[in-house]
C-alpha cells in the first residue's frame, strides 16, 4: 500500500513537470514567429506530398536533412493541413512525451529520484524548449537518442546482458540507431562512443562475433554509406559530403566547434546541469 502511494506521488510530480514543461514549449509556438530554418523543414513536408513522396525543397534540391522528421511534417500536414501551428505539432508532441519516457527510463536505470530532477531540468531547460517549439528534427533526434541509449545499454552493458541472461534484443539500438542519422547526420558522431563503451566494458572479443559483427557493426555502418550517399547527391553538379561538414572538419573546426558548444555547457542556465553531469562522471569513474 505504501509503495503504491508511492508510486503514485511519483506520477503526480511526473505530470507536473510534463504539464510545466508542455506549457514553456506551447508559449514559445505560439508567441515566437519560425525561425528561418523551420521554413526548410515545412517546404519539405508539403514538398513530399505533393511529389510522391520525395523531400525536396521547391528548387528541386533534394533535403535528406532531418528526412524522418519531414515525413513526420508531412502526415501532420496532409491530416490538419498548413499552418505554423500544424507544423511545429509534431515537435511540441515529441517533445512533451519526451518527458514521462525519460523518468522511466531513468528509474529503470538508477532511480526515482534522479528520474525526477532529470524530467525537471528537461522541461525547463531553454534549448529542449526551443526545440520543442520549432519545427524541426532536434526534438525527435532528442527523443531517439535516449531510446538508443537505453536499449544499447539493455541489450549490451547492463549485468543481465553481459552474463548471458535475459535482456532486450540488440537490433532496437540499431533501428534507433538508424532512425537518428535519418533525423540528424550528427548521430553519426555517437556510434564511435558506443563501440568505444563496448570496447571497455566487454573487450575485443565482443566485436568479433559473427552476429554481433552483421547486426551491430556492419548494419550501423550501412546506414553511416547511405547517408553519406544521400549527402554526395543532395545538391545537384556539386559533391556535398559529410567530411565537409563542420562537425567532421579537421582540425581546424575542432576549436571553433567547441566555442559554439560551449555555451551550452558553460552558460548560467547550463551551470546546474553541468554540474550534475560532472559528479556523475565522478561516481561512474570511481565505482
Amino acid at each position: 500500500m505504501e509503495q503504491a502511494g508511492k508510486n503514485k506521488l511519483e506520477w503526480v510530480l511526473v505530470a507536473l513537470l510534463t504539464a510545466a514543461g508542455l506549457g514553456l514549449r506551447l508559449a514559445y509556438l505560439l508567441r515566437v514567429p519560425p525561425f528561418l530554418d523551420e521554413y526548410s523543414s515545412m517546404l519539405t513536408g508539403m514538398s513530399i506530398l505533393r511529389s510522391g513522396g520525395i523531400p525536396k525543397l521547391p528548387s528541386g534540391v533534394l533535403y535528406p536533412s532531418g528526412s524522418l522528421f519531414s515525413y513526420l511534417e508531412a502526415a501532420f500536414i496532409g491530416l490538419f493541413g498548413f499552418s505554423d501551428f500544424i507544423a511545429r505539432l509534431p515537435s511540441l508532441l515529441v517533445s512533451v512525451a519526451t518527458l514521462p519516457l525519460l523518468f522511466l527510463v531513468a528509474r529503470k536505470l538508477l532511480n526515482w529520484r534522479v528520474a525526477l530532477v532529470s524530467v525537471a531540468l528537461l522541461a525547463m531547460a531553454p534549448e529542449a524548449v526551443v526545440w520543442g517549439g520549432r519545427a524541426r528534427m532536434y526534438a525527435l533526434l532528442q527523443l531517439l537518442v535516449l531510446l538508443m541509449a537505453y536499449f544499447f545499454y539493455r541489450s549490451i552493458l547492463d549485468s543481465e546482458s553481459r552474463a548471458g541472461m535475459r535482456s532486450l534484443p540488440a537490433w532496437l539500438w540499431v533501428a534507433c540507431f538508424w532512425a537518428a542519422i535519418f533525423t540528424q547526420d550528427e548521430a553519426i558522431l555517437l556510434l564511435p562512443l558506443l563501440w568505444l563503451s563496448v570496447l571497455a566494458a566487454r573487450g575485443l572479443g565482443w566485436f568479433l562475433r559473427p552476429g554481433v559483427l552483421l547486426g551491430q557493426i556492419l548494419l550501423p555502418l550501412v546506414g553511416v554509406g547511405i547517408r553519406y550517399w544521400l549527402n554526395t547527391v543532395r545538391v545537384p553538379g556539386e559533391v556535398y559530403t559529410l567530411i565537409h561538414d563542420a562537425f567532421l572538419r579537421f582540425p581546424p573546426a575542432v576549436e571553433h566547434g567547441l566555442r559554439k558548444i560551449a555555451p551550452f555547457f558553460t552558460d548560467p542556465w547550463a551551470l546546474l546541469g553541468t554540474s550534475l553531469f560532472l559528479v556523475a562522471v565522478a561516481i561512474l569513474i570511481h565505482d
